[in-house]
């Protein structure tokens, strides 16, 4: 019933903005045509129009994205079939992308994204840069599938691109707006188009956004799920020659984000759920929380300058330079269990383990304080400071970050230079897109300073209360007065086999909050792309890319408790350290394509991509021995070959638009994460798996009059995943099919803009956006999504030329309680799940001048 709701609620707006139209558009001029918008895109390197691109593909121009309010790189899911966003597992400055099924659900920095990333034309290398909001954008690109050919590296997913503004001689002219909703939000953008000289232009260009949480934390700190973000850019373009083209930009950002809040679902938790009762649970969306500790902000900054050139050094010959370098930094504040009870949680340290006072008292810190007695009849011994006599200090939190946030991006450094050919020759019958690229990387996690001081030092050591109390149980047996010395002897053995295990669980201990990594990469890749045209209505494709890559590594992790480099045996923690590590890949692609008239465009292709291998950010295990490295620190390549048909039509004079597609993936070697041990889930690995994937694609789009447009698309996904194989216990696990992926989504919308008098338009927007529910990780669940959106204003044209326009608009109309992130803790508290923004709505008023 709910669900019917929804529908009829976005089923009567779409009629409402329709049956509007006419009375409205009785003013427009009889004799313009009837079309739909075209868009011009620069996905294969070079201008073409949207329908004439051999690829399934998603653009927003600047109309677009004001239309639809996409402000931020999460909105874009909304409205493209296929595309998936979430945020940053326990971390809000970052998204992660799913593409047809196909991205990274472990937002690591040792695993470079899935889906590219590039702004301005540089690939964008680490998620923690995806908070960052980039002023004056003129359009976004969503490339699907493999982009192994044309695109930087490791595009397996497919590209985002994100194109800014390029400035222009003549007149000065801009735009600007402000708005202001619910939740106290506010965002102002600006951008002013200045001359420089006869044949150049300076572009600069701002945004400053920032949002209350809509959380509201009654104890210490902030509000959750609250923002500050602002943003400048300023650009530089001119024709130094008829020829030449120059283009230089700067831009820098900042985002300060609190935590999502992360509550925990009734019922969610295992039997013996060690911590659930020091949390507060709820089975569906809270609003109000009352933290023990004081909420801060996580912070991303990123900046940096990129060069462009494009020359048309001949006729149908040109050549294209883009060159840049970008920094960024980063930390996060988290609060996965805010709600929790800082008391209860030590009083379940302290807590009688064995609820039979019969059996005397022994809880979670006895049993650790009492392990080198256990540990002393296999002649082992604990570190000189290991807490004997009193328990380790009291926690102050679970899953939470130290005061000041933990670093999860430090001085990262990057640059790329990539040289683009395009052209025709023999009388345009062949067509070429060749290139070479170049790309080198630092990057960091940075070096957390503080101890957490949470219940996360407790579990890497929850495994070691079973053999612990066991084999001290056994010790207290061997006490037994008169006990027979057979009985003696197989007790003592017993108890030495559960003290070696122990002793195994003791030494091997790590806190992986505090792990640090460095990776410095190095990649050279050439790319060469050759169209054949054998007909007017027929053409080959073929395409040949070669990547190599060099990577090296360092990583350290430390102990809990003491949050050092000795384990709590007293044994060093050694680093892992990989010098040089290479990978390389050729990749090809082919497609046909086929125009069986001028109107349609009929394809099919095969290509390949690959993702290098690389280095797991929470590795724990010990090194092997005679390497440098431990068992669960290197994964290796991952490749893709994806296999595509689809259409694409423009009918009845560019009245009905008509897109479909099929696709088929196989992912040999997916990196893909698993959890070690489920009493411990944020203690994971990296391992490589193969999956199919298989879905479709459908979006349509029809002109209703002059005014008034309605469009909608549907996207199939599903696949199949081989198990997974644990490098701790070498036993193969199931996992789900696809992660982040719903089987079905779609997407319904209206748009109407008409000429109420000489002066003034009336515009309108309305539209229904559902995903089905999704397993994200493991045993964490996200529900589906059911999201009205609306848009209604006026645009007045000024006197000098430009307009003023104020516009009223909403974002989850009906208030849908959907999540968009879920870590699965059931093993010792529960599911916890983030819930999506509740109903929003404001208004904007603006001017172009």
């Amino acid at each position: 019933m709910k669900t019917w709701n929804l529908y009829s609620a976005a089923a009567s707006v779409i009629a409402m903005v329709a049956a509007s139209a006419p009375a409205i558009a009785q003013t427009s001029p009889a004799d313009q045509q009837v079309r739909l918008d075209e868009i011009v895109v620069t996905a294969q390197k070079q201008e073409q129009r949207l329908q004439d691109v051999p690829i399934s593909i998603a653009a927003f121009d600047e109309a677009a994205l004001e239309t639809n309010r996409i402000e931020g790189f999460e909105d874009l899911a909304q409205f493209t079939p296929g595309l998936y966003a979430v945020p940053s597992a326990a971390d809000s400055n970052g998204l992660r992308f799913t593409i047809r099924g196909v991205g990274v659900t472990d937002p690591q920095l040792g695993l470079d994204s899935k889906v590219a990333l590039y702004v301005d034309g540089l690939y964008i290398g680490k998620t923690p840069g995806l908070a960052f909001d980039s002023p004056d954008i003129a359009r976004i690109e969503i490339l699907k599938g493999p982009q192994g050919t044309l695109y930087g590296r490791n595009a397996v997913a497919g590209a985002i691109n994100i194109i800014p503004a390029r400035p222009q001689g003549g007149e000065i002219f801009g735009e600007a707006s402000a708005e202001y909703g619910r939740f106290n939000e506010m965002r102002f953008d600006t951008a002013v188009n200045m001359p420089a000289g006869e044949f150049g232009g300076i572009r600069v260009s701002g945004i400053y956004a920032k949002r209350d949480g809509w959380v509201e934390n009654t104890g210490l700190g902030k509000d959750l799920a609250a923002y500050e973000r602002y943003g400048g850019r300023i650009a530089f373009g001119a024709d130094l020659t008829p020829a030449l083209r120059v283009d230089v930009a700067g831009d820098y950002s900042e985002s300060r984000n609190t935590p999502y809040y992360y509550q925990y679902l009734a019922g969610t938790a295992a039997p013996n759920a060690i911590f659930a009762p020091a949390i507060q649970t709820f089975s569906g969306r809270n609003d109000e929380v009352n933290t023990s500790f004081d909420v801060e902000d996580g912070l991303v900054k990123n900046y940096g300058f990129v060069t462009r050139a494009d020359w048309d050094w001949a006729e149908d010959h040109q050549l294209s330079f883009v060159g840049g370098w970008r920094g960024a930094d980063a930390r996060r504040a988290v609060a996965l269990a805010p709600d929790a009870n800082i008391a209860v949680l030590n009083g379940i340290l302290n807590a009688d383990l064995d609820q039979n006072p019969a059996n005397g008292s022994f809880s979670i810190n006895d049993t650790f304080r009492a392990l080198p007695s256990l540990l002393s009849i296999i002649g082992v011994d604990v570190r000189p400071d290991y807490f004997v006599g009193a328990p380790p200090a009291a926690v102050t939190g679970l899953f939470t970050t130290p005061p000041g946030g933990a670093p999860t991006l430090d001085d990262h450094e990057q640059y790329s230079l990539e040289l683009t050919a395009n052209g025709s020759f023999a009388d345009d019958r062949f067509e070429y897109t060749a290139g070479l690229y170049y790309f080198n990387e630092d990057t960091s996690t940075g070096e957390p300073t503080i101890r957490f001081g949470d219940g996360q030092e407790y579990l890497s050591l929850l495994p070691v209360l079973g053999p612990a109390l066991t084999g001290l149980g056994l010790l207290g047996a061997l006490q037994t007065p008169g006990l027979p010395p057979e009985q003696q002897a197989a007790l003592l053995q017993q108890a030495q086999a559960q003290a070696r295990q122990a002793a195994a669980i003791l030494g091997g201990a790590r806190l992986s909050s505090s792990n640090f990594l460095t990776i410095d990469t190095e990649a050279y890749a050439a790319y060469a792309r050759l169209t054949w045209n054998l007909t007017e209505r027929l053409r080959l494709i073929g395409g040949l890319r070669y990547s190599t890559e060099t990577k090296s590594a360092f990583n350290r992790t430390k102990s809990p408790f003491f949050f050092d480099d000795t384990d709590l045996l007293g044994r060093p923690i050694l680093p892992n350290i990989i010098n040089d590590r290479d990978f390389d890949s050729f990749d090809p692609s082919f497609i046909v394509e086929f125009e069986p008239r001028d109107d349609m465009l009929i394809y099919a292709s095969r290509s390949e991509s690959f993702r290098s291998g690389g280095f797991n950010a929470v590795a724990l295990a010990p090194r092997i021995e005679g390497e440098t490295f431990g068992s669960d620190f290197l994964f290796d390549n991952e490749e893709i070959t994806a296999y595509e048909v689809g259409i694409k039509s423009d009918l009845f004079d560019r009245r009905l638009r008509f897109n479909a597609a099929g696709y088929f993936y196989q992912l040999t070697n997916e990196q893909t994460s698993i959890i070690l041990d489920i009493r411990n889930p944020v203690a994971r690995s990296v391992v490589n798996a193969d999956t199919d994937i298989w879905g479709g694609e459908v979006e349509l789009a029809y002109a209703l009059t002059q005014g008034l447009t309605i469009a909608g698309n549907y996207s199939y996904t599903d696949g199949d995943a081989d198990p997974l194989i644990n490098p701790l216990t070498g036993v193969a696990e199931a996992r789900p099919n696809l992660f982040a992926a719903p089987k079905n989504s779609y997407a319904l919308s209206a748009d109407y803009r008409g000429t109420m008098n000489s002066r003034t338009d009336f515009f309108a927007h309305v539209d229904f956006n559902h995903k089905d529910s999704t397993e994200l990780t493991t045993g964490a669940f996200l529900t589906n999504q059911n999201l009205v959106n609306m848009r209604v204003g006026l645009e007045l044209e000024t006197k000098a030329g430009g307009s003023v326009y104020l516009a009223g608009w909403a974002q989850n109309l009906t208030d849908d309680k959907y999540t968009i992130d879920s870590i699965n803790f059931s093993s010792f508290a529960g599911e916890v799940v983030v819930y999506g923004t509740p109903r929003t709505y404001g208004v904007t008023v603006g001017t172009r001048f």
